[in-house]
């Protein structure tokens, strides 16, 4: 997928998929490993540099620390600093555990 790809998939995407569509581009993850993740993981990864995978993440692929590219870390970034929509308030994200 090219930069610009992902940008248009991420503009159509709902708030709460941005972050673990944006991990799954950029840090490659499966989509086993994304149902798993919790927002901790994002979060922390904003201070170690890395995402870290637990070997309960990544059941097939075991423990792992994926560095945090620059590009995965605006996008995080970003979503970080969005507030919460009334849409979205109340509910578990799809993908990210609470």
């Amino acid at each position: 997928m090219t930069v610009d790809e992902v940008k248009t998939i991420i503009s159509r995407l709902r708030e709460e998929l941005v972050k673990p569509f944006a991990i799954w581009c950029f840090a490659g993850t499966n989509k086993e490993e994304m149902s798993r993740l919790t927002w901790g993981v994002p979060r922390s990864a904003l201070t170690s540099s890395y995402i870290r995978i637990s070997k309960e993440v990544g059941r097939k692929t075991g423990t792992r620390s994926i560095p945090l590219e620059d590009n995965l870390r605006r996008w995080i970034v970003n979503s970080v600093k969005k507030p919460t929509t009334p849409s979205s308030r109340g509910r578990s994200p799809t993908v990210f555990n609470q």
